[in-house]
């Protein structure tokens, strides 16, 4: 008979039990001998086919006491069963649980996706108690917002009998009490970010408004062209100002955005056209300069 590496017994079983811990080296070995002898023609009808320790423990390369605590694994497991010194010789008598064999890499198959389930489970429930932690804190930083406005508010009603020392005890106590709900945070960081967000927002408006003159600017052909779109960029602003409040940073960044546009693609205009292609109103313009 053909005698088979290790690694070519273990190539034999099913992948979710050759890697299966439950079972050793020597005992994924033997099992795999066993398929296949159950693959070859001694096998009888009902399954049975006929080997000796003896046999076994030179097919495997394994020491007999080895051998037989693989095969009670195996017996025990309900893989293999096992009749012991069923002929003269001694060879026991061996069948394959094949039902058994496809049920465990099922059931295998079957903890791997429940295991990989309950990992995402925990990750998803984990990120809603980090989410729900800083809602918390964000409530907290609200709630000291309002108190420490309503302090200032009082403050600024106060009638002329209200001392400077009253005012500073109601601010004092309203701060003690936020400070044990939130350590960071203060009033001029959150008004900040406050600020930064709305001026964001203008921009970011700005930028949606002016885009389509924008395109214009780069697509000019011509400096009259470019020239009448400019106009037409300056009455737009000038009528959206008129109607929204605008940030002087806001503007300032605009600005910034939009005139190196300008003056780039006005550099470009006069660099490239020849006198005999301009304008004639910007060719006699640029003579009487």
């Amino acid at each position: 008979m053909v005698k088979y590496t290790n690694e070519e017994l273990l190539d034999v079983l099913p992948p979710s039990l050759r890697e299966s811990k439950e079972l050793t080296t020597k005992q994924k070995v033997v099992l795999g001998q066993l398929i296949i002898y159950n693959g070859l023609k001694v096998v009888k009808k009902d399954g049975y086919f006929y080997r000796s320790n003896k046999d076994l423990c030179n097919d495997c390369d394994i020491q007999e006491k080895t051998l037989i605590a693989a095969v009670n694994k195996l017996v025990m497991l309900g893989f293999i069963e096992r009749n012991s010194g069923s002929r003269k010789d001694g060879a026991s008598l061996y069948r394959i649980n094949q039902k058994l064999l496809v049920d465990y890499c099922r059931m295998q198959v079957d903890d791997n996706c429940k295991t990989e389930i309950e990992d995402y489970s925990n990750d998803y429930s984990k990120r809603i108690v980090e989410m729900t932690n800083r809602i918390k804190k964000l409530e907290i930083t609200v709630k000291m917002l309002v108190d420490k406005i309503a302090v200032l508010e009082t403050a600024n009603c106060s009638t002329e009998t209200d001392t400077d020392l009253e005012i500073e005890k109601k601010i004092e106590s309203s701060n003690i009490n936020n400070d044990k709900q939130v350590e960071s945070a203060s009033l001029e960081q959150i008004m900040q970010c406050s600020a930064d967000d709305d001026d964001e927002e203008q921009y970011q408006q700005w930028l949606q408004l002016l885009e389509p003159y924008i395109c214009e600017v780069t697509e000019a052909k011509s400096l009259v062209q470019l020239n009448d779109i400019k106009s037409k960029m300056e009455q737009v602003v000038s009528n959206y100002l008129d109607l929204h409040n605008t940030s002087s940073t806001v503007m300032d960044k605009i600005e910034k955005h939009v005139l190196p546009i300008l003056n780039k693609k006005l550099r470009s205009l006069r660099s490239n056209l020849k006198p005999t292609e301009m304008d004639v109103a910007e060719y006699v313009r640029q003579r009487n300069a």
